[in-house]
């Protein structure tokens, strides 16, 4: 072979390393993961493009329903008729109230609204006291916006959508969540509730409730309903609201659900920010407070209960369900009637999120929670926080670097520091020694620091200002 020939065969190799070389660089980029952005291409088949969102995913057990003359109207066909939900944009800096989150009632008439798929920003604006957040809307279950295109590196995927479980998320790309539109309540007969036992027992210690003596692992847990105007279901420990808001869609249940299609649980950390800043933004209430739920009902020497939606809005139940959310509306995170209420006031409202410090009140409160997989690790279904083994206070397990690189649960990037330091001056108070539990939002009882913003610690034990919200995922 002469020289020539050699050098042409010298050529062709390089060019073939060459190629080699750049395809594995590309595909290399493409299998490397980012906490802000997955490079998740996805299907985008749920994606309504009239509307700009994902189409909202009925499951078993659930109809669409529009408000209509002052009362709810069931759509017959949810798919072609798509004027049971408006995810309006507000204008300018205004609170227009005019957003239309989707609604749905299951069979017992709980209803459930609607939250998309999104990612977020931020503003580093100064000039606000309380920054917005631009929201854009994703296709389906991927990091694709309405005309195609990949969201800029400025936006966050919001945590509680992605295949992440340890920042907050689930065990799949999802293409948004149901979340009861009020905190629960107690089911009663006589105000046309189905009032129906589960198979789950209290477990731990437990409080007597608005039903009667409770008795640890041998009373069982009447469902709850997610109803306006009724009573909060108060006085459940943090292990038997984890327990029951997972048992929603077994055998039995009231609502219509099943386990084929649907996924319950209580209520995550993640998954309390992702309303909160949906409710923040120009598609919620546009940089607006919400109004807090300060109704209770007093029945008997401390015996006090928050009320769904507010009640009559001061100290009893409204008239009717209705009534109740068109006083109150500004109570919801739309400021009207399709919004999720007592997202401020009300109830604390516990989430499913603990730090694992080995303190006794996690094993007598919540043992099953630390149980349902490892106690040290998180799962779709809880969010395990880190606390500072030297110091295990307030202010140093807060300060923990590897708690604030979880983004999207409305405590680090919406808050500064330890007392009435998050957005609007709610109240700010981390988990720590004998409070290793989180709840959130504020109760009837605090007069400041109320709000959608608002997170504090708990022991996890049953108490009258205490209860929970439950979420359900499409499958």
């Amino acid at each position: 072979m002469n020289n020539r020939k050699i050098k042409i065969v010298i050529a062709i190799i390089i060019l073939i390393l060459l190629i080699i070389f750049v395809l594995f660089l590309v595909g290399t980029s493409k299998t490397n993961t980012d906490i802000k952005i997955s490079e998740n291409k996805g299907d985008i088949a749920d994606f309504v493009e009239l509307e700009g969102i994902n189409k909202p995913k009925l499951v078993d057990g659930m109809i669409a329903v529009k408000w209509v003359e002052n009362d709810w109207v069931e759509i017959s066909d949810p798919n072609s008729d798509t004027t049971w939900y408006d995810y309006k944009e507000q204008i300018g800096l205004t609170d227009g109230k005019t957003s239309q989150w989707a609604n749905a009632k299951t069979k017992d008439g709980s209803i459930w609204v609607w939250i998309p798929r999104y990612a977020y920003k931020i503003s580093d604006d100064i000039s606000f006291a309380v920054p917005p957040i631009d929201i854009i809307f994703l296709k389906g279950n991927t990091n694709t916006v309405a005309n195609g295109t990949e969201i800029s590196k400025e936006y966050k995927v919001h945590p509680s959508f992605v295949n992440n479980v340890d920042i907050g998320g689930w065990d799949s790309e999802i293409t948004g969540f149901w979340v009861s539109k009020y905190e629960a309540g107690f089911a009663v007969t006589e105000q046309g509730d189905m009032q129906v036992e589960s198979k789950i027992t209290f477990s731990g210690e437990v409080e007597n409730n608005y039903y009667g003596t409770v008795k640890s692992e041998l009373t069982k847990i009447v469902f709850p309903v997610f109803k306006a105007n009724k009573y909060s279901y108060n006085n459940i420990n943090i292990g038997s609201s984890y327990d029951i808001s997972k048992a929603l869609n077994s055998n039995g249940n009231p609502y219509g659900l099943n386990l084929n299609d649907s996924d319950s649980h209580m209520i995550k950390n993640s998954e309390w920010g992702c309303i909160a800043y949906l409710s923040h933004s120009k598609y919620g209430r546009n940089g607006i407070e919400l109004k807090v739920n300060e109704s209770k009902i007093v029945t008997g020497t401390d015996v006090i209960y928050a009320v769904t939606a507010g009640g009559n809005g001061k100290d009893g139940l409204a008239k009717d369900e209705k009534e109740a959310i068109m006083i109150n509306s500004d109570q919801s995170t739309t400021g009207n009637v399709y919004g999720v209420y007592d997202i401020s006031g009300g109830l604390w409202e516990r989430v499913s999120a603990y730090i694992n410090n080995g303190n006794e009140n996690l094993l007598k409160y919540g043992k099953n929670i630390l149980e349902d997989g490892l106690a040290q690790k998180s799962s779709k279904y809880k969010t395990v926080y880190n606390f500072d083994n030297n110091n295990d206070d307030n202010e140093s397990n807060y300060n923990l670097e590897n708690n604030k690189i979880i983004n999207g649960d409305a405590i680090f990037e919406t808050s500064n520091g330890i007392g009435s330091k998050s957005w609007f001056g709610d109240y700010s108070s981390f988990m720590f020694l004998d409070a290793p539990w989180l709840h959130r939002g504020g109760t009837y009882s605090n007069t400041t620091g109320v709000g959608a913003f608002a997170f504090s610690n708990t022991g996890g034990k049953a108490y009258k200002s205490l209860g929970f919200r439950c979420v359900i995922t499409p499958m």
